[in-house]
């Protein structure tokens, strides 16, 4: 029995009783629409029900998603074993829940890899700072507890920890409306933030090293010098670089996105490019159709050649700034924040983005652009590693990330 707002509310079997209730928390957790009863609350009301309904969701899919990563885990916990979570959670205020249900589901996986913790949100309760598996109870409480401080080779700690960070979120609603508006503030405050100029060594190593990326080296040699005393001295690298090539074309569509002039909903990029092209056209259009209007249409848009738009594109927007809208994607856990820009500029520099995207796909650092994790990846890798131990003399060296 807890108080809440001065009322005694029994969460153990209100909570159990929704969990119960398929039909009611499948309706809970759906974001399609709201009831007229949800409209006519106050705003205190819904921010109350909204925080509710994150920790039950949290509650439940934390419970199955466990006891279906680790078959001994069923035996030992039943619901009731998390009800210390309800507890903790309902006194936080509505902003400080996300962030700390966030760092419930990162701690388990990064205190298992021994790597830094995640960052402790505000208003963390005290008695979970030191380890959140406090919030369960006695026996499942040192069986996870083992399970985080097993190897990292441990297959089923891996099974338990990734689970529970990757699993949890997903059966949690999406954040409320004032977690939306922190997120929008947090963002604009970064972007206002004046950064300190670049150290001009820095700088000049950045160009560089950016140079050898995009134009690449055709040849490199060092020089050397003889100093006052008969001393052999390296002066120096000297580089040949590779001849300036054109950009590589290949325009494409311009993609279904959203955009500053349309919604995602409205057709995005592709849509609004399209009605550019024919408002610039139109009265070439028109004749080309009144020459033979039986066998030619007007919904049918010509090719534009790439150099024509980019030409109109460089014209519209000399000497004022792009227009971008910030938007915010709600998901679990999180505020996706992107940036929507104009659709014609954006249509004009894709053959720049993919000759780009193609030189940096020849590099093996960013062999993963455009497909997914696969073993030979883990296998270059490892390869890697041992060229790199034998070029310093350490062929024999492993290492053991459970005994760190």
């Amino acid at each position: 029995m807890f108080t809440l707002g001065g009322k005694a509310i029994d969460f153990k079997g209100k909570i159990l009783a929704r969990w119960s209730d398929e039909r009611k928390l499948t309706k809970g957790c759906s974001a399609a629409g709201t009831s007229r009863k949800f409209r006519e609350q106050s705003k205190e009301e819904q921010e109350h029900g909204a925080k509710l309904l994150q920790i039950v969701c949290y509650f439940r899919s934390t419970y199955e998603v466990l006891i279906d990563a680790d078959e001994h885990l069923s035996e030992l916990m039943g619901p009731a074993d998390l009800l210390v979570h309800l507890r903790v959670l309902v006194q936080l205020p509505p902003l400080q829940l996300v962030p700390v249900l966030k760092y419930l589901v990162c701690w388990p996986i990064a205190r298992w890899l021994r790597q830094e913790m995640p960052e402790v949100p505000s208003g963390m309760p005290q008695e979970i700072l030191s380890s959140p598996l406090k919030l369960f109870s006695k026996r499942p409480r040192s069986h996870l507890k083992n399970l985080v401080v097993s190897r990292t080779k441990n297959r089923r700690a891996f099974r338990v920890v990734w689970s529970w960070l990757q699993g949890a979120k997903r059966g949690l609603p999406e954040i409320p409306p004032e977690f939306i508006l922190a997120s929008k503030l947090k963002h604009a405050k970064a972007l206002q933030k004046e950064l300190p100029p670049m150290d001009e060594l820095y700088l000049a190593d950045f160009k560089q090293e950016l140079k050898i990326l995009w134009r690449g080296v055709h040849s490199e040699r060092e020089r050397f010098f003889r100093d006052e005393e008969g001393i052999v001295r390296l002066k120096g690298t000297v580089r040949q670089w590779k001849a300036d090539r054109p950009v590589r074309q290949g325009a494409g569509n311009p993609g279904w996105n959203a955009c500053v002039e349309k919604s995602r909903g409205q057709g995005g990029k592709s849509e609004a490019v399209r009605e550019e092209l024919r408002s610039r056209i139109q009265d070439k259009l028109d004749k080309y159709i009144a020459s033979d209007p039986s066998s030619r249409s007007g919904s049918i848009l010509p090719k534009v050649p790439m150099r024509v738009i980019a030409k109109w594109a460089a014209d519209d927007i000399r000497d004022r700034p792009l227009n971008a809208r910030v938007e915010v994607i709600p998901e679990p856990l999180k505020a996706r924040i992107i940036t929507k820009g104009e659709s014609l500029p954006y249509y004009a520099s894709m053959p720049l983005q993919k000759d780009a995207w193609r030189t940096l796909v020849e590099k093996e650092e960013f062999s993963l652009i455009g497909e997914p994790l696969s073993e030979q990846h883990l296998i270059a890798i490892d390869q890697g590693t041992l060229q790199l131990l034998d070029a310093v003399g350490l062929p024999d060296v492993t290492f053991d990330l459970g005994e760190r």
